[in-house]
C-alpha cells in the first residue's frame, strides 16, 4: 500500500476481464458519512493487474489502483481490495466482480454459485458417490424469479424440492467453462430450495 486517502474516493471498475461488460461502473461508499480509508496500492510486480482504480467526485483519477490480482510463481492467486472491501458490496457491478473474482481465486473449483442478482444464501454438499445436494434460501422480502444456478457439473438436469416438497425437474442450459446453467422456479421471500443431481 502507497498511501491511505480519508475524502471524496469513489471506486471505479478497470477494463479487465473480470470485470466483464461493468468496466467503468462506479461505487460511491460515501467516505465523508461512512468513515474509512481508500489504499491507494502501488504493483510491486509487472504481472500484478489492476481491478478499479479511485475518481473523486469531478471523475478525475486519484489513485490508478485500488484493487488488484496476482498470481505468484508457484501458482498461487492473491486479490487485494482496498476500498470498503467489506461493506457496500450491494449492488450488480460489484456483486459481478466478486463471484468473478471468486472463480477466479479457485481456478474454477468452486461446486456452484448463483450468477444472478439475488439475496440468495446457498449452501453445497457432496456427501457420497459424486451426488450432490444444494440447499438454497432467498434472503429477501421479494419473490426471486430467474435465480441462476452455476453448477460445477456435466448433467443435463437437476431435481429441485420446495418446502412442500414438491419436485421440479430443471434441465440445463448454457455452459460458462465447467459450470452449467440452470434457471430455477421462483423462490418466494424466506422460501427455501433443496437442489439434488449428480456430478
Amino acid at each position: 500500500m502507497e498511501k491511505s486517502l480519508h475524502h471524496d474516493c469513489i471506486e471505479k471498475l478497470a477494463a479487465h476481464p473480470l470485470n466483464g461488460r461493468f468496466a467503468g461502473r462506479v461505487r460511491n461508499c460515501r467516505q465523508s458519512f461512512y468513515k474509512g480509508p481508500a489504499a491507494v496500492l502501488k504493483k510491486t510486480d509487472p504481472k500484478s493487474e489492476t481491478l478499479a482504480g479511485l475518481v473523486d467526485y469531478a471523475d478525475q483519477e486519484v489513485a490508478p489502483c485500488t484493487m488488484g490480482v496476482f498470481e505468484n510463481r508457484l501458482g498461487g492467486r492473491v486479490c487485494v481490495a482496498g476500498y470498503f472491501p467489506w461493506t457496500f458490496l450491494h449492488n450488480l457491478s460489484k456483486s459481478a466482480q466478486v463471484k468473478s473474482v471468486l472463480r477466479w481465486l479457485s481456478k474454477d473449483s468452486l461446486p456452484a454459485y448463483v450468477a444472478s442478482y439475488h439475496k440468495i444464501n446457498l449452501w453445497v454438499s457432496e456427501p457420497e458417490g459424486g451426488k450432490f445436494a444444494l440447499a438454497l434460501t432467498n434472503s429477501s422480502f421479494d419473490s426471486a424469479e430467474n435465480v441462476t444456478l452455476m453448477l460445477l457439473t456435466d448433467k443435463d438436469e437437476i431435481r429441485v424440492f420446495d418446502m412442500r416438497c414438491a419436485e421440479t425437474v430443471v434441465p440445463a442450459g448454457a455452459t460458462d467453462g465447467p459450470y452449467r446453467k440452470f434457471v430455477l422456479p421462483p423462490i418466494g421471500p424466506w422460501q427455501m430450495r433443496l437442489v439434488v443431481g449428480q456430478r
